[in-house]
């Protein structure tokens, strides 16, 4: 697959680097978060970002009702109005998710590297 790099390459990569520069990248990856901290992170970001329980069961019925024949004029508008909620909240989520990406790339300028 072009454009995909595979754990190898990385590590062959990183043989390669000078020892000064390779304990520079392991003390990057490890004061990087585990991967159960930013799933924790993410699981708590998307419970504020969700519909509650009743309204997703709704939101599938209509979906499902529509999908087996029409909808009346009352059952399109609030199907309209639940996409349109449950897009927001799409949304929104996509949006704390990218904010809580970068609070968790290291900053510039630690473990010696130079800043402009």
């Amino acid at each position: 697959m072009a454009g995909v790099v595979r754990y190898k390459h990385v590590l062959q990569a990183a043989r390669q680097l000078p020892p000064s520069e390779r304990k520079k990248l392991a003390r990057a990856l490890e004061s990087g978060p585990s991967s159960s901290r930013v799933r924790a992170a993410f699981q708590a970001l998307r419970e504020g970002h969700r519909l509650g329980p009743k309204k997703r069961k709704r939101l599938s019925a209509l979906l499902s009702k529509g999908n087996a024949g029409p909808l009346t004029d009352a059952e399109s508008k609030e199907l309209n109005r639940l996409v349109d909620e449950f897009e927001g909240k799409t949304l929104e989520l996509a949006r704390a998710v990218s904010e809580a990406q970068k609070s968790l790339r290291p900053e510039k300028g630690k473990h010696g590297s130079k800043t402009p």
